[in-house]
Parts: structure tokens; C-alpha cells; sequence
């Protein structure tokens, strides 16, 4: 745990990449299907779990309803393909606008909102949206829409393409929201989540940051919901679901908010275990256990497993020292 702690923090760019490589080349070697299915969800949902990580981890905003950019995006992008014939990977890239749209229409007045008060307005989202598309024929009432088409007609390659789009999208969401935290924007997020007041009185447009925040939170999650519809083949009102909107949350916290690269640990761990052990009674009752799991990290220790680590490190330098 020591080593780890040390790596995560000292080298985590150089991991962070390490991982990315293993994770690109192992599928292109082995070309194993399931392999490359698991490592596809797994990518999926990091992009999620990025989003989040970004919004509350950097911003200080509890979203409890992140799922409604994966849903509103989803459906989207199943829209253009469905109905406009936009290729596939074009969809994956537009439908997330479409939850930037409406984060700018339902956006401004929420961010007025703080604490509990955000995280309960973000949570009756999934509930109203849910309702609305269950009730809307054109968006395939509580069926959804099926026939959307996936990324090849061609079986042989459409696995490993697939794969690749996910890691692509991995790397895009890595990219831009890194790009952001080492900015000057990026210290403006973290001025605001440490101290709104002070960070007013400092001149900062706490606002407008908010937004921009809560604009690229949205469109990120909106890449995950847009690319997990053509991997199907079908979005129905589910993907508003708790599932979806407690995975990022949880994959985040359990190896440490705020650090980019844990939510993508967590997603591995959490979607690896969940796939690789399909055991029914385990599948009904995933929620209630990874949230306990969360929930005593989190009570003993804020800061994830990360900090356990820091703890394990410091206690056995403390004996080592201690030695004559």
C-alpha cells in the first residue's frame, strides 16, 4: 500500500500512461472478444467517473444525477442516427451538445444552489427525465428505441472497433479535463470549492466558472452515454437509472475524489469485478455493497484509498525510524 501511495502520487502521470499503453496493446495482441468487450465498458464507464471526478473533485458541486447528460446525450445521438443517418461516430461526438444545451437551460439557476440543495435538484433530473421519456412516444416511450446501429455491420472488427473508440474517448476526457486542472481555470475551480465567499471577494465570477465547469462535466459525461447506446444497439429510459447515476460517484470515492486518474482505477475495478463475476444474488445487491464499502472508506478515511495508503506509509516509516 506504501508503494502504492507513492507511485500515485509521485509518478501518476507516468502510470497514468503505462496503463493507457497496457490498456490499447493488450486487446491488439491477444484479440480475445470478451477482453476487449470488458476493457470497452470499463473505458466507458472511467469517462463517466471522469466527469464527476471533475465536477465535485475540483468544483465542490454533488451531482447525485450525473446519468441525465449519459441519458440526454444517449438518446440524442440515437436521434441523429436513427433519424438523420449521422454516422455513428459523428453521433457519439454531437449528442453530448444537445446536454450542454439543455445543462445552459436548466444550468444558470441551479448553480444559485448550494451544498444538498444541488445535489437534490440534480437527482429529481433523473426522476422528471425519466417520467418525460417514459411518457414520449417519439423517443420510444418505455421500450426506447431500438435498431441503432453500431459502429460496424462487419462482426469480425466490430468488437475491437468498439474497443478502440472507448479508448479514444478515454484518452479525450483524460486530455481535456488534465488540460483544465493545470490551468489558471483550473485554480479558479479549486479557489471556488475551497471558499465561494472568499473567492468572490477576490473578484472571481464564481458563476460563470461554475458553468464552464458544469458545461465540460456535461459534456464528458455526455460521451459516455452517447457511445454506450451504439455498443448496444438500444437506449430505453434505464440509462436515466440509479445504477448510472451512482457508479460515478462511487468509483470516484473509493480511490480518491479529486485526482482524475482514481476514477479511472475505481471503474476498473468496480466494472472489472462486476463483469468478471456474474453471480446473481452479487449483480442484485452490487449498489448496497459498493456504497457500504464507500461508505466506511469514506468515514475512516476522506480521502479514499489514497489516503489509506498515505496512513500505511506513514506508519511504517514512523517504525522504521523508530528502530535502533
Amino acid at each position: 500500500m506504501a508503494i502504492i501511495y507513492y507511485l500515485t502520487k509521485r509518478k501518476i502521470r507516468l502510470i497514468g500512461a503505462l496503463v493507457l499503453i497496457f490498456d490499447w496493446l493488450l486487446p491488439q495482441a491477444i484479440h480475445a472478444e470478451y477482453l476487449m468487450y470488458l476493457l470497452t465498458i470499463m473505458n466507458t464507464y472511467a469517462v463517466l467517473a471522469i466527469s464527476w471526478d471533475f465536477l465535485f473533485g475540483y468544483l465542490g458541486l454533488l451531482s447525485l444525477g450525473h446519468s441525465f447528460f449519459m441519458g440526454v446525450a444517449g438518446y440524442s445521438a440515437a436521434l441523429m442516427a436513427l433519424n438523420y443517418g449521422i454516422p455513428p461516430i459523428a453521433a457519439i461526438f454531437l449528442g453530448p451538445l444537445v446536454a450542454i444545451v439543455i445543462t445552459l437551460a436548466v444550468g444558470l439557476p441551479s448553480l444559485r444552489l448550494r451544498g444538498h440543495f444541488f445535489a437534490l435538484l440534480t437527482f429529481l433530473l433523473i426522476l422528471v427525465a425519466a417520467k418525460i421519456t417514459d411518457a414520449t412516444p417519439w423517443l420510444g416511450g418505455h421500450d426506447g428505441l431500438f435498431g441503432i446501429p453500431f459502429l460496424s455491420s462487419d462482426m469480425v472488427i466490430k468488437r475491437l472497433l468498439e474497443f478502440n473508440m472507448s479508448f479514444v474517448l478515454l484518452v479525450f476526457a483524460l486530455a481535456v479535463t488534465l488540460a483544465i486542472v493545470k490551468s489558471r481555470y483550473g485554480l479558479m475551480l479549486q479557489a471556488i470549492r475551497e471558499d465561494e465567499v472568499a473567492a468572490r471577494a477576490a473578484g472571481i465570477d464564481v458563476t460563470k466558472y461554475k458553468m464552464y465547469g458544469l458545461i465540460v462535466s456535461a459534456y464528458v459525461a455526455g460521451l459516455s452515454g452517447s457511445f454506450i447506446v451504439f455498443l448496444s444497439g438500444v437506449v430505453n429510459p434505464t440509462i436515466y437509472g440509479l445504477d448510472n447515476a451512482s457508479y460515478p460517484l462511487i468509483m470516484s470515492f473509493l480511490i480518491g475524489r479529486g485526482t482524475i486518474f482514481g476514477p479511472v482505477i475505481g471503474a476498473y475495478l468496480i466494472k472489472g469485478i462486476e463483469e468478471s463475476l456474474r453471480i446473481e444474488i452479487l449483480l442484485k445487491a452490487r449498489l448496497f455493497i459498493y456504497a457500504t464499502i464507500v461508505f466506511l472508506i469514506f468515514y475512516f478515511y476522506r480521502g479514499g484509498l489514497i489516503d489509506v495508503a498515505r496512513q500505511i506509509s506513514e506508519s511504517m516509516k514512523k517504525r522504521g525510524g523508530s528502530r535502533p
